[in-house]
């Protein structure tokens, strides 16, 4: 399961790099795209670190990132950044490694 999480993490930081750069080119630069970006890398980061050392820290660190990335894209959603068919599947991926992290988090915790 850890390199699988690893994996779509990796992937949804890509899809964020992509989205963000839809953003500055298309979309009216949103200016937390910075911001959003990095939570993004930093969140595949730390899911590869987890993956390799498994330190709880750096789960809780990753955590506390998806709660980061879906915040920023809701404001991108409430202030017209993107439309609700732009966000929903980015924002359903984030919550789908949040849970898998709760999981991961659960489990070092028993």
């Amino acid at each position: 399961m850890n390199q699988e999480l690893e994996m779509q993490a990796m992937d949804f930081a890509i899809h964020v790099a992509e989205l963000v750069k839809y953003l500055r080119e298309e979309g009216g630069s949103f200016p937390l795209c910075d911001r959003l970006l990095a939570a993004a890398t930093g969140l595949g980061c730390d899911c590869r670190a987890w993956s390799r050392e498994g330190s709880g820290r750096v789960l809780g660190r990753a955590l506390l990132l998806t709660e980061e990335i879906d915040y920023v894209l809701e404001i991108a959603l409430r202030a017209g950044y993107l439309n609700d068919k732009q966000s929903r599947p980015i924002r359903e991926d984030c919550k789908s490694l949040r849970r898998q992290l709760e999981t991961c988090d659960r489990e070092i915790k028993e």
